[in-house]
This record gives C-alpha cells, structure tokens and sequence, in this order.
C-alpha cells in the first residue's frame, strides 16, 4: 500500500511538472510529458533514417559528447617541443611587448594629474610674460632689421671709399710717372 501511495504521488507530481513545462492551463494538456518525449524521440529517428550524415553524427554522438568535456580537454596537453613553437612563432610579438612595456614603465616617473591640478592657475600668471616675450620678439625684429639696414649702408660707403682711394692712387701713380718723365727728358 505504501508502494501504491508512492507511486500515486511520483505520478501526481509528474502531472504538476507537466502543468507548470507544458502550460498554465490544465485544459490544454493533451499529452503527457513522456508521450511528447517519446514523440520527438521517433522523430529524430526519422531525419536519422532519411539523412545518413545526421544518422552517422547520431551514433557517434557519445563520442563527440567525451570530446567536449573539460576532463578530456585537460587530456590534452601540449609538448615542451610544441610550447617552445609556440613561443617561437610569437617571438617578435613578444619583444614588441616587452619593449612597450619598458616604455610604460618608463612613462611611470611621468608626473601625475595632481601635479597639474595647479596648471591653470600657473597658466595665468604666465600669460603677462608670454605677452612681453611676444613683444621683445617683435623688438628684435625690428632691430634686426635696423642693423641690416645700417651694416648695407657701412657695406657701400666702405666699397664708395675704397673706388675712391683707387682712383686716388691711379691718378697720384700718373702724376708721378708724368713728374719722372718730364724730370728725365
């Protein structure tokens, strides 16, 4: 009797499980959950039968099941020789990294943002001597200007003295070589 009572209430819990996966609504439970299990069991039979790909991945679905577990992936180990291929292969990605990483260590020293917080008040307190740098530099540049204007001008009246100290000479050298000659004859 006891074994009854089991069984009524595995069946009565069966039902609920089938109310609340199948519907909500106890009127529209027209089957039962193993009927539509048995249903679809028949109908994979069917496609196995029809494609024989599908039917040929269906035995073998045990097998494919073992190969996707994390027991036989961890199986699956690599060699030392094929590690050290690996490595190998990403030899040059690996000093790139390397080589970044030194630059970001590097770029560590860099002073923080707190160290800048006092920027903007510093920037403004600059600006007056940006102002008068910008105005010396116009300065300059009129001076310089001035002293190229004046070193033309020192350039032509040397080159203006020198032609007339030539001339000067060539017309004291004729007037002695004429004093030589008249001195002579």
């Amino acid at each position: 009797m006891a074994v009854n009572a089991g069984i009524a209430m595995l069946e009565e819990r069966i039902k609920v499980l089938e109310r609340r996966i199948i519907s909500t609504n106890p009127d529209k439970i027209k089957t039962s959950c193993t009927d539509a299990l048995t249903q679809v069991k028949q109908d994979l039979n069917k496609i196995a039968t029809r494609y024989s790909k599908l039917g040929v991945l269906w035995k073998r679905l045990n097998e494919l099941q073992d190969y996707l577990t994390p027991e036989f992936l961890e199986k699956l180990t690599l060699t030392d020789q094929s590690k050290a291929d690996i490595i190998l292969a990403g030899e040059q990605q690996l000093t790139a990294t390397a080589e970044q990483f030194q630059t970001l260590e590097q770029f560590k020293n860099i002073p923080s943002e707190a160290t800048f917080k006092d920027l903007p008040e510093w920037s403004c307190k600059l600006q007056p001597l940006v102002q008068v740098n910008i105005q010396q530099l116009e300065e300059i540049e009129t001076l310089d200007e001035q002293v190229c204007e004046l070193l033309t001008t020192y350039n032509n009246i040397i080159n203006s003295l020198s032609r007339q100290f030539q001339e000067w000479e060539n017309i004291i050298c004729e007037l002695e070589e004429a004093a030589q000659n008249t001195t002579t004859e």
